[in-house]
């Protein structure tokens, strides 16, 4: 198996919450990875999302916690 530094980037299609929590997880074990979205720009889109409560666990798996606390409501 390769070094992580020398191996080529995981692709990942979309920017999603999954795409953007898959690259997180991804980076937190020191692996490279390129998102890719079609969007010209990320932003709000839509009325919203509701994440039930086991998603707090993801959370703070992923280090976000407190940045989500903070945006959230």
């Amino acid at each position: 198996m390769a070094d992580k530094d020398t191996q080529a980037p995981f692709l990942i299609a979309g920017g999603g919450i999954g795409g953007l929590a898959a690259a997180r997880a991804l980076a937190l074990k020191g692996y490279r990875s390129i998102v890719l979205e079609q969007a010209a720009e990320f932003g709000e889109i839509g009325a919203g999302i509701q994440l039930g409560p086991n998603v707090h666990r993801a959370f703070d798996r992923l280090d976000v916690a407190a940045e989500m606390r903070a945006v959230a409501f």
